[in-house]
């Protein structure tokens, strides 16, 4: 695949970028392909024009945009110490402990679980030091020097498949990779900041997930995306609701968790 792409399309380049195909893995059938752009400043909106060429046979894909979260967006981010819930809920919340981010309810074919291990670094901030996942049996630890071990196993090179095909690691660049499962519909980036070196999450489950509706924790309930929901509440681990942010964070504090 070969693509352009800038903020303006007034400022279009010329010269095409060639995109390699992933080779391990692709998506219902279909080859996928992986494209960094930027840094860009939040709120950007970047344009791409994308191509497809076999030989001498040339495809045009089309026109597509793509914009940078603005401070606050509704999509699921986690940050030194900002939380986004799927609902677009945004709040801060520090400790020294861990956390349950997202845990299936009432796990059958499919359970997922994910805990952000956080620290403190003083000043009453912390910062997320460590996550673990847990998926349809595989255990996942995503380490505080950014890199990745699934079962025991590290994730080296620039992708990794489980043997069942479950879940799968893709390095994109020195200081993200991406663990996602596409046939439970999740995906989580693991990203050390390069000005700070700390560590954030973004995390989604699509809506053709098997675990829409399961989900509870700190980033809240996943609801299909045509359900009609009124936010009443954080929901707590014992199910009721809540406006108090550290009631309702303590309520998804692990056990024994907090140093002694």
């Amino acid at each position: 695949m070969q693509i352009k792409y800038s903020t303006s399309l007034l400022t279009m380049p010329s010269t095409w970028i060639n995109i390699r195909r992933n080779p391990f893995f692709s998506y219902r059938g279909h080859p996928t392909f992986t494209v960094v752009l930027g840094p860009y400043k939040p709120c950007t909106t970047v344009y791409i024009i994308a191509r497809l060429k076999y030989g001498t046979t040339t495809r045009h894909l089309g026109i597509f945009s793509i914009s940078t979260s603005c401070p606050c967006d509704p999509c699921i981010c986690i940050g030194e110490p900002h939380f986004t819930t799927f609902e677009g809920m945004c709040f801060d919340f520090n400790s020294d402990c861990s956390y349950i981010l997202s845990q299936t309810l009432q796990p059958d074919a499919h359970d997922f679980e994910l805990t952000a291990n956080l620290v403190s670094i003083g000043g009453g901030l912390s910062v997320i030091e460590s996550a673990d996942i847990v998926a349809d049996n595989h255990i996942i630890y995503l380490l505080e020097d950014g890199t990745i071990e699934i079962d025991s196993q590290m994730c080296d090179g620039t992708a990794f498949v489980v043997d069942d095909l479950t879940v799968a690691v893709e390095i994109i660049d020195q200081y993200t990779q991406v663990v996602f499962s596409l046939t439970e519909g999740w995906w989580v980036l693991w990203i050390k900041n390069a000005k700070t070196g700390h560590n954030e999450i973004r995390f989604e489950i699509e809506d053709y997930s098997p675990l829409v509706g399961k989900q509870r924790g700190m980033l809240g309930p996943k609801y299909a995306a045509n359900a009609t929901h009124t936010f009443e509440g954080f929901i707590k681990k014992n199910g009721d609701t809540t406006h108090n942010i550290q009631e309702f964070c303590l309520s998804w504090q692990v056990i024994n968790s907090c140093p002694t």
